[in-house]
C-alpha cells in the first residue's frame, strides 16, 4: 500500500458493522481512521405460536446464531417436525411450530391403519 491509502473493513458473515471501519497508511503504519465494531446481526422478535411459547435455547439475545425452542402449553401437543428455530442472516429458520389440543382418537377396530398418500413437510397423519 502507498502513503495515505485507506482500507475499508467489512464484517464476517452473520455480523453487521456499528459504524464505518477503516484504516489509513501513514508513515508505513496503519492508523485507525474510523473505529466501528462488528456485532451479530439481530433477528426480529420470533413469532408466538398459538397454545405454546418459546425460550432461548442457545445464546442470550435474538441475534445471528441464537436458537429458540418452542414448547406447547399443557393439554396441547406439537404437530410440527421441528420445535427449534435459529436466527439466520435472512431471519428465523424453519416454520413456526404448531400446537394442537391433545385428543383421544378411537382405536382402529380392525387392527390396522391405512394411510393414502404421504403428508407434506410438517404435515400430520391422522388415523
Amino acid at each position: 500500500y502507498k502513503e495515505d491509502d485507506i482500507v475499508l473493513f467489512s464484517c464476517n458473515f452473520g455480523f453487521v458493522p456499528t459504524g464505518r471501519i477503516s484504516c489509513q497508511c501513514k508513515k508505513n503504519k496503519w492508523v485507525v481512521v474510523r473505529q466501528g465494531k462488528c456485532r451479530p446481526k439481530p433477528c426480529e422478535l420470533p413469532d408466538e405460536t398459538a397454545n405454546g411459547h418459546y425460550s432461548i435455547h442457545v445464546g442470550n439475545d435474538f441475534v445471528f446464531g441464537a436458537t429458540i425452542k418452542y414448547t406447547c402449553n399443557d393439554g396441547y401437543q406439537m404437530v410440527s417436525k421441528m420445535d427449534i428455530r435459529t436466527c439466520m442472516v435472512a431471519g428465523w429458520s424453519n416454520h413456526l411450530p404448531i400446537c394442537e389440543v391433545v385428543s383421544c382418537v378411537p382405536e382402529a377396530t380392525d387392527g390396522r391403519v391405512v394411510v393414502s398418500g404421504l403428508p407434506d413437510d410438517d404435515g400430520v397423519i391422522q388415523y
